[in-house]
């Protein structure tokens, strides 16, 4: 009961965007069907009820496929796992240091990637490098050979993970822009795993702003990639983030760290 609960409260924190806990659960079973309310350990409920137009989608929108949404959002959560818990860990409610937010969003992003590899990659300058070799060997049993030894060794780099995975949210965001942005997160997520922080003797206040306003673009990436992962309808994506009430707050953030221009 406790293991449902949580994909069902989860995904309402998905769909409204709001981290407001649901009310205790009411249990009914046995052939009188008796009712118990169940109570657990969980965080103390301090927010108020989300306003419909804080929402990012609402039941009206999405009745003709609710129970569709549903179903996918529990096979995906098995499949996918930490790279869809990982990012929910960031919504529970719960202070954390800009750091921990920061990497818990990047370790997401690269265990979507891994467990969910895009269609069609984009090919990095080593691999490119890698093919024009291959093909100057005259020799196909050489070839294959090296061709063998080789294909486990080409790991994509945690920039062209983040890239490539947010190149299939919901809108179109320039390649150029993207592409410098996963660059600069990669980079932070590097600093903070090997150096504990700033590699070289930057202001601290300074890197830690910065941190944070990634932390708020990546956020809300993420989250319109899960729900398109899910099946929530494009345009309803779009608009919420683009167009609809609030969506100023979203493009704000993205353009704080260099994704849209200047609002």
């Amino acid at each position: 009961m406790k293991t449902q609960y949580c994909y069902i409260e989860d995904l309402f924190l998905l769909l409204t965007g709001s981290d407001y806990r649901l009310d205790w659960p009411v249990l009914s079973f046995g052939k009188q069907k008796r009712t118990y309310q169940c109570f657990f350990a969980r965080n103390q409920n301090l927010l108020s009820p989300p306003n419909r137009h804080e929402c990012w989608t609402n039941f009206v929108q999405l009745r003709d496929n609710f129970g569709q949404i549903f179903s996918t959002w529990r096979n995906k959560h098995e499949e996918l796992g930490p790279g869809f818990y990982l990012y929910l860990g960031t919504r529970r409610g719960i202070t954390q240091y800009v750091e921990n937010r920061f990497v818990n969003l990047i370790w997401g992003i690269e265990s979507l990637h891994r467990r969910k590899p895009p269609k069609q990659p984009m090919p990095t300058k080593l691999e490119e490098k890698i093919q024009r070799i291959l093909s100057n060997i005259e020799a196909e049993k050489d070839r294959r050979w090296l061709k063998k030894k080789i294909e486990h060794t080409v790991e994509p780099t945690l920039e062209n993970r983040i890239f490539e995975t947010f190149r299939n949210v919901p809108f179109d965001l320039d390649d150029k822009l993207l592409r410098q942005f996963s660059k600069d997160c990669a980079d932070n997520r590097n600093q903070i795993s090997h150096f504990g922080g700033p590699r070289h003797k930057e202001n601290y206040g300074e890197f830690v702003t910065n941190l944070s306003n990634k932390c708020e673009a990546l956020s809300y990436l993420y989250h319109a990639l899960i729900l398109k992962e899910i099946g929530v309808d494009v345009q309803i994506l779009n608009s919420r983030m683009l167009e609809g009430y609030g969506s100023h707050i979203i493009k704000t953030a993205l353009s704080d760290v260099g994704l849209l221009p200047k609002p």
